[in-house]
C-alpha cells in the first residue's frame, strides 16, 4: 500500500476521496451516504486554525485511511458474495451508561468458551475479513502498535481503561463498528481529530444498525460459529430499534451508582479533550454542566 497521504493544502471532499483511490487502486464506496458526514468532516478540521498545519495534515490522512478501508470492504464483499448471508444470531449485549463497568464485563464475557468480541486489530485493518487470517496475521502486530501509540499519547488511560493491556486484541465496543460509514467519530481511529464535534451524521437508527450488522458479518466471515459479545453505550438510547434488528439478543445492564458514573465519565472526557487537540477546560465545574 502506498504511503499515506501528506496533504500540501487543505482538501476537500473530493480530494479526500480520490486520495483514498490513489492509494488502494479501489474507487467503488458503496452507498454513498457517508459523504455528508465526510463534508462535516473536512469543513470541521479546516475550520481549527489552533491546530497547526501538521495537525491539520495527520486528521486528514486519518481519514484517508478509513475511507481506503471503507474501499477494501466493499470490494470484499464483491469478492466474497457470502459474506451478506451470515446470520448474527443471539447476541449478547451489554447496555448502559459508561463507566459503569460496560467494559470490563463486556470483556470477560468474552473470555469465555464458545463467545468473542470484535477486537481491536479487526476493526483497524478489517480486510480481508479477520476470520480468514492465518494465525501470526501482521494486522494483529500493527493493532498492537496502534494501542501503544494512543496509550503513549493519552497519559492516564490505561489506568481508567486497563483492559487495553490486550493491545491489538482490545476488545471493542458497538460504536466503533460504525466508523466506515462515518457514523461514529471513535476516537481510537480519529485521535488527531478534535474530540466532540458532532460532524459524525449517524442517521436513522435503522440504518444505524445496518452497519452494525453489515461489520459484524463481516468479521464474522468464514470463521467458526461463536457468539458475538457486544457492547454499546448508545444501545440504551435506541433499544427498540436494536432489538428490532436482533430480536433474539439477550441484553444485560449493569448498575452503578450516577454520581459515581457522572465524575468518572467527565474525567475521561475531559483528558480524551485534552489530548485530542481540544482546548482543554480550564473550568471543570463549567465543563460538567455542559455535559449535563
Amino acid at each position: 500500500m502506498r504511503r499515506s497521504a501528506t496533504f500540501s493544502e487543505r482538501p476537500d471532499v473530493a480530494a479526500l476521496l480520490a486520495q483514498a483511490e490513489a492509494e488502494t487502486g479501489l474507487h467503488d464506496f458503496g452507498d454513498g451516504h457517508f459523504r455528508g458526514s465526510l463534508a462535516a468532516f473536512a469543513a470541521f478540521v479546516d475550520s481549527q486554525q489552533q491546530l497547526g498545519a501538521d495537525s491539520q495534515r495527520a486528521a486528514f490522512g486519518q481519514m484517508v485511511r478509513v475511507l481506503g478501508w471503507r474501499l477494501r470492504l466493499v470490494e470484499d464483499r464483491k469478492r466474497y458474495p457470502g459474506i451478506g448471508d451470515e446470520r448474527i444470531e443471539a447476541p449478547l449485549i451489554v447496555v448502559g451508561f459508561p463507566r459503569s463497568g460496560t467494559t470490563l464485563l463486556h470483556a470477560l464475557l468474552a473470555a469465555a468458551p464458545g463467545n468473542r468480541a470484535p477486537l481491536y486489530w479487526e476493526i483497524a485493518r478489517p480486510s480481508p475479513p479477520p476470520s480468514l487470517a492465518a494465525p501470526g496475521d501482521p494486522r494483529i502486530g500493527e493493532g498492537t502498535r496502534d494501542i501503544e501509540h494512543w496509550l503513549a499519547g493519552y497519559p492516564g488511560f490505561i489506568a481508567q481503561h486497563p483492559y487495553f493491556d490486550a493491545g491489538g486484541e482490545t476488545p471493542m465496543e458497538c460504536e466503533s463498528l460504525l466508523i466506515y460509514d462515518l457514523r461514529n467519530a471513535y476516537p481510537t481511529m480519529f485521535s488527531k481529530v478534535p474530540f466532540g464535534h458532532p460532524w459524525a451524521a449517524e442517521g436513522t437508527d435503522e440504518q444505524y444498525y445496518a452497519s452494525h450488522r453489515q461489520l459484524l458479518q463481516h468479521l464474522q466471515f468464514g470463521g467458526p460459529r461463536r457468539r458475538w459479545v457486544l457492547k454499546g453505550v448508545a444501545h440504551q438510547f435506541r433499544l427498540s430499534a436494536l432489538l428490532a434488528a436482533y430480536h433474539d439478543a439477550r441484553l444485560i445492564w449493569p448498575h452503578r451508582d450516577p454520581v459515581d458514573v457522572f465524575g468518572s465519565l467527565l474525567a475521561v472526557t475531559a483528558m480524551v479533550h485534552e489530548y485530542s487537540g481540544t482546548p482543554a477546560p480550564k473550568d471543570r465545574r463549567a465543563f460538567g454542566l455542559a455535559m449535563l
